[in-house]
C-alpha cells in the first residue's frame, strides 16, 4: 500500500548502519489469506539496493533476487501486545485480539543491514516454528 523514499528516523538509522535522515525505501503492504487482512508489514530499505520501486512486486525478496542482493541471514524478536485503534481497522481485528509484533533485520553475506522490517499479525491466525 505504500512504496515511498523517505529520510529515516535516528531509530531506523540505527537498525541499517545508516546516517539519521539517510534515505531509504519504506514498503508498507497488508498480507490477506482468504480475503482476510491478517497482518499489516513495514519495511525499511537502504535506498541504494532498490533501484526502480515500481519494480517490486509482491515479494521485496524476488526483487532482490533480480538484483543479485542475496539476503542469507535475519535476525527476529516476536512479542504481543494489544492492538492500537488504527491496526485493529486495517486488518478488522477484535479489540480482545492481540498481536504479534515481529521486527526483523535481514542482513546480505557481509553482514551488511537489506532491510528492517517490523510485522503486526493476528495472534489467532499464526503460528511460528523457530528451529
Amino acid at each position: 500500500i505504500n512504496k515511498s523514499k523517505i529520510s529515516c528516523s535516528a531509530d531506523i538509522a540505527e537498525k541499517l548502519g545508516l546516517s539519521t535522515g539517510s534515505d531509504v525505501y519504506l514498503l508498507k503492504r497488508i498480507r490477506y489469506v482468504d480475503q482476510q487482512a491478517v497482518s499489516v508489514e513495514e519495511s525499511w530499505v537502504p535506498a541504494r539496493y532498490i533501484a526502480d520501486p515500481d519494480k517490486i512486486g509482491i515479494s521485496l525478496y524476488d526483487y532482490f533476487y533480480q538484483q543479485q542482493i542475496l539476503p542469507v541471514k535475519s535476525q527476529s524478536r516476536v512479542s504481543a501486545r494489544m492492538p492500537d485503534e488504527a491496526l485493529q481497522q486495517q486488518i478488522a481485528l477484535p479489540a480482545t485480539v492481540p498481536v504479534l509484533v515481529i521486527k526483523q533485520l535481514t542482513l546480505d553475506a557481509q553482514g551488511n543491514p537489506l532491510e528492517y522490517s517490523i510485522s503486526y499479525c493476528r495472534s489467532d491466525m499464526y503460528v511460528f516454528i523457530a528451529e
